[in-house]
Order: C-alpha cells, then structure tokens, then sequence
C-alpha cells in the first residue's frame, strides 16, 4: 500500500510540476474558469493519467482501486472536466465554495471515487 501511494503522490507531483511551481496548486476554481486554456488542460490531463495509473499499479498489485470505473470505459479530458464540474456545482453554498478552493486533484479524485465507487470486496 505504502508503495502505491507514492507512486500516485509522484504521479500528482509530476503532474502539477510541469506546468506550475511544485508550491503553486491549482485549485478546481482555477481550472474550471479556464478549461480551454493549454496549461490548465496538461495539468489535468497529468493528474487524470497519474490517477489511472495508480489505479492499475493498485490492481496489478492485488490491492482496492481508488476508483471503479468499468471496464473498457475511455473517458475522455473533456468528460473528465464535466465530472468536476458537476461535483463540484454551480451554486454559492459554503461547502461548494469550499470544495473549489481546494487543490483539483483531490477534487477530482473525490469525483471519481463517488461517481465510480468500488463495490465492497472488489479489488
């Protein structure tokens, strides 16, 4: 388990080192009121594929998955921001408010988890 944690943190840190300072998080505000912007669309690109390859370094390691989605199911970056965006709402409540300050891989992460949950027992 320790393992793949830090595989998915090196993942994560990859992810956000290539487009911004390592000290410099984006948050899901920052990425949702510009997703067009190249920059933005790496860094979540980075985050997504580190988070499906830690999920395929938990599977081959006989370990639960972060998130379950089905198989064979392509979710593309535009999907990806659409799943965000929907976790994360519209409205101004404090907890949504809350939630966009927050840095998007942990966000995202949440997303995933509670649109693809794993079935108890399943690995």
């Amino acid at each position: 388990m320790r393992k793949s944690s830090v595989l998915l943190a090196l993942c994560i840190w990859s992810a956000s080192a290539a487009s911004k300072a390592p000290d410099d998080l984006v948050t899901a505000k920052e990425m949702l009121a510009d997703v067009q912007d190249q920059h933005n669309r790496a860094y979540l690109r980075g985050v997504w594929d580190g988070l499906q390859s830690a999920n395929i370094s938990l599977e081959e390691n006989h370990q639960k998955r972060l998130f379950c989605q089905p198989p064979k199911l392509g979710i593309p970056l535009d999907q990806v921001i659409s799943i965000l965006r929907r976790y994360i709402g519209d409205d101004h409540r404090p907890t949504t408010v809350a939630l966009a300050d927050l840095p998007v891989d942990s966000i995202l992460l949440s997303a995933l988890q509670n649109i693809f949950p794993c079935p108890s027992g399943t690995r």
